[in-house]
Order: C-alpha cells, then sequence, then structure tokens
C-alpha cells in the first residue's frame, strides 16, 4: 500500500498589531524561497496606506484587468491582497478566504512557500481551519430596524447574543456589527458557531511574536505618532473628499478618528490620543483571540521564529 502523498507547506505569521508580523513574514520569504499574503482586512483597501501600515511601493496585478489580482513588492518579496477593493466597497471574510486559497495554488505551482502574514483573527482561521460561512439572506425589516440603531447599541446587543463573536468581529466597523447581529437573530444560532470547519488542506505552522504589554504600548504610541509624521492626516482629508466619512473602510483605527477632527468634533491632540488608545484595546483583543488557539507557536524574536520554521519545513518540505 502506497504512503499518502504530502500536503503542501503553508506558514502563517500572526499576532497582534505591533509585534513584528511584517518583519518576519519578510524574512521569512527572503530565507525560504516564499510570497506573502496579507491577511489584513485593512490593506485591502486602496488609498489606505499610512494608516494601515502598507507595505511601500507601487501597485501591480498579475491580471492587468483583476483588481483582486494586486499586489506590491517589497524589498524584493510580492505582497498580495493589498489594493484590492475601494474604501466604499464591501469586501467580506469570504472573499478573502477565495482570493487567497486561488494565490496560494498558484504559489504551489511556482514552487513557492506560501506566507498568510497577518492579524486579522477571522481571515486567518477561515484558512487554517477551512471555514464555511453562513449564507443566511439580508432579512429587510430587521435590517431596516438594526440599521437605525447607534453602533454602541449593536456592540451591546450583540454581546447579549454572542458575547464570543465581539472577538471575531471588526467592532468598529457598523455594518459588519450589524450582520453579526442579524445572523444571530434570523438564525437563532450564535454568530461565533456557524462556521462549519474542514480538515485543513494543507500542512501549516503557524507563529506569533511575543511582545511584553508594556514595551507593544510604548510600540503602538509611537508608531502612531510616526504616522502622524508621514502624513495620515492628509490621507484622511483626501479619502474623505473621495468617499465621504460613512465609507466602509473609514470606520477603521485613525481613520475614523481623525475624520471626526476633520468635522470639527474633535481637536488633533484628542484625535490622536483615541487613536493610541484605540489602537492598544485592538491589540490587546487580538492577543485574547490568537492565544485560544493552541496551534500557534509563540516565540520571543524573529531569530527563535526562524530557527522554528527551518526545523518544520526542511522536516517535511
Amino acid at each position: 500500500m502506497s504512503s499518502p502523498q504530502p500536503r503542501h507547506q503553508v506558514l502563517v505569521v500572526t499576532g497582534p498589531t505591533g509585534t513584528g508580523k511584517t518583519e518576519l513574514a519578510l524574512k521569512a520569504a527572503q530565507t525560504f524561497g516564499g510570497e506573502i499574503i496579507c491577511a489584513d482586512s485593512r490593506t485591502v483597501y486602496r488609498g489606505m496606506d499610512i494608516g494601515t501600515a502598507k507595505v511601500a511601493g507601487q501597485t501591480s496585478r498579475i491580471d492587468s484587468g483583476d483588481p483582486c489580482t494586486s499586489f506590491r513588492t517589497g524589498e524584493g518579496i510580492p505582497h498580495y491582497l493589498v489594493d484590492v477593493v475601494e474604501p466604499n466597497q464591501e469586501f467580506s471574510v469570504a472573499q478573502f478566504q477565495k482570493l487567497a486559497s486561488d494565490r496560494i495554488d498558484e504559489l504551489f505551482k511556482k514552487k513557492k512557500l506560501p506566507i498568510l502574514a497577518g492579524g486579522t483573527g477571522l481571515y486567518i482561521k477561515s484558512m487554517v481551519d477551512g471555514l464555511d460561512f453562513p449564507d443566511t439572506k439580508t432579512g429587510g425589516n430587521l435590517r431596516a430596524k438594526l440599521e437605525k440603531l447607534p453602533l454602541l447599541t449593536l456592540i451591546t446587543e450583540l454581546e447579549r447574543l454572542d458575547p464570543d463573536a465581539l472577538a471575531l468581529v471588526d467592532l468598529k466597523n457598523p455594518r459588519r456589527v450589524l450582520r453579526a447581529v442579524e445572523i444571530c437573530l434570523l438564525t437563532g444560532v450564535p454568530f461565533s458557531r456557524q462556521q462549519t470547519k474542514h480538515e485543513p488542506k494543507w500542512d501549516i505552522l503557524q507563529v506569533a511574536l511575543t511582545c511584553p504589554r508594556e514595551v507593544l504600548y510604548q510600540r503602538l504610541d509611537a508608531r502612531v505618532d510616526a504616522m502622524m509624521r508621514s502624513g495620515l492626516l492628509e490621507e484622511v482629508r483626501s479619502l474623505s473628499e473621495l468617499f465621504g466619512y460613512d465609507a466602509s473602510a473609514m470606520t477603521g483605527i485613525g481613520y475614523k478618528q481623525l475624520g471626526a477632527h476633520l468635522r470639527g468634533e474633535l481637536s488633533l491632540t484628542e484625535s490622536v490620543e483615541l487613536i493610541k488608545r484605540d489602537t492598544r484595546r485592538y491589540a490587546k483583543r487580538q492577543m485574547t483571540w490568537f492565544r485560544r488557539d493552541e496551534r500557534i507557536q509563540w516565540v520571543e524574536n524573529a531569530k527563535s521564529a526562524l530557527g522554528l520554521i527551518r526545523a518544520w519545513y526542511s522536516e517535511k518540505g
């Protein structure tokens, strides 16, 4: 009886924002002949470069007529699934899953190591666990009722219906919070329990970098200051003029707070302090989410991470 064929390998570099995922993914790609697929729910939006810490460089397309094949090259390494949609367009985890899976298959054909890198927990989980997502139709009357509720009320309702969903859903995005509440109410089943898992198609190693909380928070505050010096305020102003403040992507951290400043609702100092606070809170939620997955290998630095990756890749590659 012949032995089963070994599965293709996929590396996942994940963890909270500010821990060094981008740098580690880049080093892994350079060391092991990989290319990067960005698992970030904000870098998919065009024009949102500074506030999402998007890899620098010009955007190219594998297929000139298909924006879903967009990528940027940073330090010689392609980064896929950036600049996919406009800030006023919706982009779902199911869309990400399909595009990322297609790109992984193409990288296997090129004999490249696919590196899934990012901190959007549900994006990562959709790939690692092969999730199927509920195909629940929008409820007309219910949707109209929910759309009248403020975001804070929707979050409170989601917490009542499905506390676990708070770690799954982008709480700064009213549309996604509304949709999670809607699914709970229409089906009677918590949103967090409606993703059906399948056996992973690939041999996956998940790696994340640890960082003391105090150090991480200092790093995040400094990054916000650097973004402001790099022109984040002008980026938000330009995007708001093109797409308005209610566009899907403009609810993201940095864009929402500076939008309030541009509308005269907050001083610049207040907006920047809110960005720092909300970034720290987001990192804390990410840590809670990723710590639940016992399959993630936590390491203290890039050197240790590369050693772990090398052992996994040479053993099975």
